[in-house]
């Protein structure tokens, strides 16, 4: 019986470290590819932007084309960057375009 215990109490626990890691890491990888958004997002990723995990950045909030991100200076944070065309997930139904701007911080030269 106490054996059984220890099995179950063992697999409900890797169970919750799978399920806790994998939810940090989905988050993790959001963050890192929609921060600076320069517009509202939709789903998880703006669920986090409400959250404040997401930085707005300040390029072009209605661009038309890709063309329309590029070469532009921006900030997010107070730290200067360039906008760069992201790719939105297939999930959003509905929407005329399947890119937005985002704010990428400007790395220093070594």
């Amino acid at each position: 019986m106490k054996t059984h215990r220890a099995l179950f109490t063992w697999c409900l626990m890797s169970a919750l470290f799978l399920g806790v890691s994998s939810a940090a890491v989905l988050v993790i990888q959001t963050v890192q590819t929609y921060s600076g958004a320069c517009e509202k997002l939709n789903g998880f990723p703006g669920v986090l932007q409400k959250a404040g995990f997401l930085p707005e950045g300040s390029c072009n909030p209605k661009p038309k084309v890709h063309a329309d991100c590029l070469k532009h200076k921006c900030t997010v944070d107070g730290k200067e960057g360039h906008c760069v065309p992201e790719r939105l997930p297939p999930s959003n139904v509905g929407s005329d375009k399947d890119f937005i701007c985002v704010c990428k911080t400007s790395r220093p030269s070594h």
